[in-house]
């Protein structure tokens, strides 16, 4: 009916003051207050004396409202205490304790790697408890995941005010940084709103995994590279089929991860109507050639068939010489031929199997899965979808 309360009301007006101070600390009025009030501390920290004025003590009343509400990004860490500010997730300052001794004063940029931009791992391990270490290096997850595989560069050091920073990075920045950058705001946005209406809070890598998968998406569906257009007709793209009905597709790949020395393994099932039944990674720790790597993955995707009970598959690869090598009739005598012969053995468990060769735009998903294989580690997705495949299982039904 338009009544306000008029104590929140002017809480509000006095907050917008007091963030006014906090945003252009070098303004005359900012520069007054704090030679008077907070010389040696900032504006945080400041304090209400006997003898401060009405309008101090009327921006401390506006200045409640917004550290309610106010998220503190850790940045280089210089400015943060490790034992006094609310920094850790769920872990209120005063329970705050360390493994060994720490100076009162103690920043978290001791906690920072500087080289690498990220949290160093063996010190917070060696300063903090399993539980509290987790969320600490759970913090700039998002943004550093991301940031490593796109290899973003935010020009954080030109920052000044957030309205400067963004005008600044839309100038300097590629369509395809801006695009990364807009997705990851959105996609951090969204989360948060998520946990305010009470929605399962989404785990920092997770969340990061469906930022990546959303920018390749739009790499390869919606970004028009210039090409040279030619008079003759182009072949059509190549596109994700459907089995018949009454039998399941099964999308197959290998990735090799050189600097781990370790092979992940990506497996995709769906059914005739392109409706997701199964995801499945597997992470080996070891190296080996691309074909027999593809190998072992067709290996694992039969054998999978079989333990679950899908008797009639069709079995997809974008490895044209091992489905060479699994149709030929006769043994293979090869180096991959001992992971061959096993393929054939446990094939011949099943009632029905179609081995297929697709072509890589057609197994992408089974290529994303095998890719995330390091972060996924060995795992098994029946109920929920991986995020990071989610918009290209749609793509292709489309």
């Amino acid at each position: 009916m338009g009544f306000r309360d008029m104590v929140l009301f002017n809480q509000a007006m006095l907050g917008r003051q007091a963030w006014r101070l906090l945003t252009e600390p070098d303004s005359l009025c900012a520069r007054v207050l704090k030679g008077r009030y907070f010389p040696d501390t900032d504006f945080w920290n400041a304090t209400k004396p006997r003898s401060s004025s009405y309008t101090w003590r009327s921006i401390l009343f506006g200045k409640e409202l917004v550290q309610a509400g106010v998220r503190w990004g850790i940045g280089n860490g210089k400015n943060t205490k490790i034992l006094h500010d609310n920094w850790i997730p769920d872990v209120s300052p005063d329970r705050v304790t360390t493994l060994n001794p720490l100076p009162t004063n103690a920043t978290v940029d001791l906690l920072l790697d500087e080289e690498a931009c990220t949290w160093d791992e063996e010190v917070v391990r060696d300063l903090f408890d399993d539980t509290t270490a987790v969320k600490i290096l759970a913090v700039p997850e998002v943004w550093s995941r991301v940031k490593a595989r796109t290899h973003l560069k935010l020009h954080r050091s030109l920052f000044t005010t957030t309205k400067s920073w963004v005008f600044d990075f839309l100038d300097r920045a590629s369509d395809h940084a801006v695009i990364i950058l807009a997705v990851m705001v959105w996609h951090i946005w969204n989360a948060r709103n998520g946990v305010r209406h009470d929605e399962p809070f989404k785990h920092p890598h997770s969340l990061a995994e469906q930022i990546l998968a959303y920018i390749d998406m739009i790499q390869l569906h919606l970004i028009k590279h210039r090409t040279n257009h030619r008079r003759e007709a182009t072949a059509p793209t190549p596109s994700w089929s459907p089995p018949l009905e009454g039998r399941i597709v099964i999308n197959v790949d290998a990735a090799l991860f050189s600097a781990s020395s370790r092979t992940g393994v990506g497996v995709v099932v769906r059914n005739h109507k392109g409706e997701f039944l199964a995801a499945h990674s597997q992470l080996l720790d070891e190296t080996m050639t691309p074909e027999i790597a593809e190998a072992h993955a067709i290996r694992c995707a039969v054998s999978l068939a079989r333990d679950e009970g899908w008797n009639r598959i069709v079995l997809a690869s974008d490895c044209l010489a091992v489905i060479q090598r699994i149709k030929a009739p006769e043994r293979d005598k090869s180096l991959v031929g001992v992971v061959i012969e096993d393929i054939k053995f446990l094939a011949h468990s099943l009632s029905s199997v179609t081995f297929r060769h697709v072509s890589r735009l057609c197994n992408n998903s089974a290529h994303t899965v095998a890719r995330r294989a390091e972060s996924f580690g060995t795992s098994f997705f029946r109920v929920s979808v991986p995020d990071c495949i989610r918009d290209k299982l749609c793509l292709d039904v489309i």
